[in-house]
């Protein structure tokens, strides 16, 4: 089968990742696979099988509004020569892009959504248009995916082809637990420090690393020296600012999974949370704060991690304590989160992939 993957590049971010996975994935079960990009000032990050063949839709005219309109046709005439059986078009605005160029051409668009359909309450990036975008203005499209069954379940009363497809392990999972530092690792961009929590993180670390001093808390992630000011003056604050460091970004950030005790997904908001399976293929211990029961279709009990609410400094610090008080619970957590995470390698995401296409019917 032709596969069109529709996307803005392949650098770093988590949807143009697991865009990358899938295309590696569908070329493995020997479909076509064909990728859009429609950026070409950022290199690609990631490695991308030698059987997918990419194309950059850029077109070269300096007025805008021409600009668009080139890029309209440029990819319409691609679609055209490569003929697909389906589209997948990763974020927006790639399904509306999509949705143009294919007119008249009878061709099926997938969009494919990254982000869960519930926002915190006062979010600025909300706004009534996105609302009505996302709950009834993607019904156009011939099916829709969405990270997890909370969100299908948002959305299956105004659209019933919607699929829950999570996204893919980045790396290959442990055979088994490697050997660990103890080491509390966190992971995100420091300029979105309040959805990520850090903050939090941080308060909870500062209730608890007087009694674990041969313990560190590493936060990896790039931002402005604004954010590194603002978290560092809060640790130092809490009196555990020489048991904490903040790494910035890193090209091996398997290399840390792996030498680490315990994973902390602290976000107040998450969609899915990769570095979050990313983690637990590495063996790590992890604890997550969950965002109205998505983080709980990763952990699903206590032998597979500790969960605790959003925002709940109270219960991270108790969750974090637990983890750090007993070693034997968190070896065991760590040998289950290697069981877990490959249940997300990408050879069973291309399965889900599989049964969506017959679902559309694809195949005939």
């Amino acid at each position: 089968m032709k596969i069109i993957l529709s996307v803005n590049c392949l650098s770093k971010g988590g949807a143009e990742r697991v865009a990358s996975l899938w295309a590696n994935g569908f070329a493995k079960f020997h479909h076509d696979v064909y990728v859009a990009l429609f950026d070409n000032q950022r290199p690609i990050s990631y490695s991308i099988s030698l059987n997918v063949k990419i194309n950059y839709i850029v077109p070269t005219r300096s007025n805008k509004i021409a600009r668009y309109i080139s890029r309209l046709l440029m990819y319409r005439q691609y679609i055209k020569k490569v003929n697909p059986d389906v589209i997948l078009a990763v974020q927006e605005p790639y399904g509306w892009w999509s949705k143009l160029a294919v007119f008249g051409l009878g061709k099926k668009i997938i969009y494919t959504d990254h982000n869960a359909y519930e926002w915190p309450k006062g979010n600025s990036e909300v706004n009534r248009f996105r609302h009505f975008e996302k709950y009834h203005l993607n019904r156009i499209f011939d099916a829709i995916t969405v990270l997890t069954d909370v969100d299908r379940k948002l959305l299956l009363p105004k659209k019933k082809e919607t699929y829950t497809m999570p996204n893919p392990v980045s790396f290959e999972v442990c055979d088994s637990v490697p050997a660990k530092s103890k080491v509390i690792l966190a992971a995100g961009r420091l300029d979105v420090w309040q959805t990520k929590g850090f903050d939090l993180l941080i308060r909870a670390w500062g209730k608890l690393c007087a009694k674990f001093p041969d313990w560190e808390l590493q936060i990896l992630g790039d931002g402005s020296d604004c954010s590194k000011e603002f978290l560092t003056k809060l640790a130092i604050n809490l009196d555990c600012g020489s048991q904490i460091k903040f790494l910035g970004f890193k090209n091996n950030i398997i290399d840390y999974y792996r030498s680490s005790e315990i994973f902390v997904l602290s976000s107040r908001f998450e969609g899915f949370g990769m570095v979050l399976t990313e983690a637990m293929s590495q063996g790590c211990a992890c604890i997550a704060c969950d965002w109205k029961g998505r983080q709980k279709e990763i952990i699903r009990s206590r032998e597979e991690g500790l969960v605790c609410p959003s925002g709940d400094v109270k219960e991270l610090t108790r969750a974090l304590g637990f983890l750090l008080v007993d070693d034997e619970y968190r070896a065991c957590i760590q040998r289950n989160a290697l069981i877990r995470a490959r249940e997300f390698e990408i050879d069973k995401i291309i399965e889900r992939w599989e049964l969506l296409f017959k679902d559309l019917n694809l195949y005939n």
